[in-house]
């Protein structure tokens, strides 16, 4: 058991993916990010299309050397257990867990996509629900999807957004949980041409592919002694999307470095909500 006090919650969702190849005698092909969230009892672990598939979401060009395809996803996980004392504890695990059900089988891939734009949307969800367990006394941290769409509140350019994910190696990493790096809103989220995506502005690097991402809105107060004055807070953190990194075919994107977003909304809920 590991006691983590002085944790932020929001650090047990995501977890860092490490891509290995398929066979015997796998090797590690890199290294990406993903989280955890749940909807109507069912545990998923979200990530992008171009990591589970390895290829690029919009040329469908291999993205390895060699033309090597991932075949399993290995990473670690918390789970929380409530003592009887009313105490949590973390317990970590690690876990391989294969991307088909049927080796060098494509067809029998484990992972779900768009059920409307398919892999044109970077963005996969694993259901996880037998891996991770869910009883009454032990689960894992995760983004509540029924809570997330139930929020009232309005993206806006020039929003302050995180995206929580591990950009860095490891060995270099001060310790097992991600890196909030921040960005910008800086297209507007809400006006889509086809594609249920935005931009952000921000500079990451190739590990963060897969994060959450989170906006913290702030709210208005009117204050009662001064009716002239309003408050500004901090209120409560979203979810807003998946981060989809830089690596666009278009080179204007890349350079500008700005990051793709898939909406909460229209990218990510038909993914775990369909039949």
């Amino acid at each position: 058991m590991t006691n983590h006090f002085n944790t932020h919650i929001l650090s047990y969702r995501s977890v860092r993916l490490y891509e290995l190849s398929e066979g015997e005698g796998s090797v590690e092909l890199g290294h990406s990010s993903g989280f955890f969230c749940s909807y109507q009892g069912r545990y998923f672990l979200v990530t992008n299309w171009h990591v589970v598939s390895g290829r690029h979401f919009q040329t469908k060009q291999r993205l390895h050397n060699d033309a090597i395809s991932p075949g399993f996803l290995k990473f670690n996980f918390y789970s929380i257990t409530e003592t009887r004392n009313s105490s949590i504890e973390w317990t970590e695990h690690t876990t391989t867990m294969s991307l088909y059900q049927e080796q060098f089988n494509e067809d029998s891939r484990v992972w779900l996509e768009h059920p409307k734009f398919g892999s044109d949307v970077d963005v996969a969800a694993i259901d996880i629900t037998e891996l991770v367990g869910n009883t009454k006394r032990k689960h894992v941290s995760c983004y509540v999807l029924e809570d997330e769409i139930s929020k009232d509140y309005k993206l806006n350019i020039m929003d302050d957004v995180f995206i929580a994910g591990y950009p860095l190696r490891s060995s270099v990493s001060p310790n097992e949980f991600p890196i909030f790096k921040g960005g910008t809103i800086a297209s507007e989220p809400r006006v889509t041409d086809t594609l249920p995506l935005f931009l952000i502005d921000t500079k990451t690097k190739k590990g963060m592919s897969g994060s959450p991402v989170i906006v913290r809105q702030s709210t208005e107060m009117m204050e009662n002694n001064n009716p002239g004055t309003v408050t500004i807070s901090n209120g409560a953190l979203n979810l807003i999307g998946v981060y989809s990194g830089r690596e666009r075919a278009e080179k204007e994107i890349h350079e500008a470095e700005l990051g793709i977003v898939w909406n909460l909304k229209d990218g990510l809920m038909p993914i775990i909500t369909q039949q």
